[in-house]
């Protein structure tokens, strides 16, 4: 009987213990691929391209639509200007997201700013009303502790001026024309009395061509209108995590969905290389892709699909 009941104690022993490790390595197999996840939303902070720059409005005690003009200048310089419409009743807080639809001129804003600390300022304006003067560097540290969910406003137009530059360019659309006419009228003069029958007119062309060479390019406002598209994230939703093999080992990568609103614009472009954005309308679109997240793991399940993130 001692005997049986030493045996049955040993047999439990011996079942906890391979249960224990058995659990342990499943837990450790089973960590990378956690089964059926519920979607996770994500900030769309994480997916800017630039850190927002958010203007938190004060009581504008307005039961009218109101059109606010904001500006980062620099000096006298205006370098960015963006127009929006704010619908009666705006709740003090509500944030204005600033050049959202433009990070690529709030990164060079920020690269300024660091390059000659104190230069820029930030300027808000309702029609003759200012309602900010205050500088770009304060503003931008306290964006931090705004909320993109409160942000309001419905974009009419962005303009950039980078630097002021001179309208004369080495190469342009059109010649001085000044200097041209001098040259025209040489031609024609040319043409008049050259005989048709030889090589004279030749010398016309060649000597026109000679004339035309030293008068500079001239550009005139406006040089181009064109149109093109921006991409601002509005939400990333996170699925199933799945362990894949890939060239630099086992990796685990999620499947994530982002959805993006997608603003069309109208730029007119002058001689200086600033420019106009005027809004036209938006639509919304997304994309699922794979993600690296750069973590190893084991009992991968074969390669990532497309596309990649």
């Amino acid at each position: 009987m001692a005997k049986t009941v030493r045996f049955l104690a040993a047999l439990c022993a011996l079942v906890s213990l391979t249960s224990g490790a058995f659990a342990q390595q499943r837990q450790r197999s089973e960590e990378p691929l956690p089964g059926d996840r519920k979607p996770i939303q994500q900030d769309a902070r994480q997916k800017r391209e630039a850190a927002p720059l958010l203007y938190a409005l004060p009581d504008l005690q307005s039961n009218d639509v109101l059109e606010l003009e904001l500006r980062i200048v620099q000096g006298k310089h205006t370098y960015a200007k963006q127009r929006v419409t704010i619908a009666p009743y705006a709740p003090a807080g509500a944030t204005i997201d600033v050049l959202a639809t433009h990070p690529q001129e709030l990164t060079k804003l920020r690269k300024l700013e660091t390059e000659k600390p104190g230069s820029l300022r930030f300027l808000v304006a309702a029609g003759e009303r200012l309602l900010a003067d205050e500088p770009f560097a304060a503003v931008d540290a306290g964006s931090a502790k705004l909320s993109l969910d409160s942000a309001i406003g419905s974009l009419v137009s962005v303009a950039i001026d980078p630097a002021p530059k001179t309208r004369l360019q080495t190469q342009g659309m059109y010649r001085d024309p000044e200097c041209m006419s001098w040259c025209d009228m040489q031609f024609n003069s040319c043409m008049e009395w050259c005989d048709p029958r030889g090589s004279d007119c030749n010398l016309c062309y060649t000597w026109y061509n000679d004339c035309s060479i030293p008068c500079p390019w001239v550009c005139y406002d406006p040089k181009s209108v064109t149109t093109h598209e921006t991409r601002t994230a509005t939400s990333v939703y996170t699925f199933n995590s799945r362990c894949h093999s890939g060239f630099f080992g086992n990796q685990r990568w999620d499947q994530v969905s982002v959805t993006y609103r997608v603003d069309v614009w109208e730029r007119t472009t002058n001689c200086d290389d600033s420019y106009t954005d005027r809004f036209l309308y938006s639509y919304n679109t997304s994309q699922t892709c794979w993600y690296n997240t750069g973590y190893s793991c084991s009992f991968p399940s074969g390669s990532p699909g497309y596309p990649r993130c």
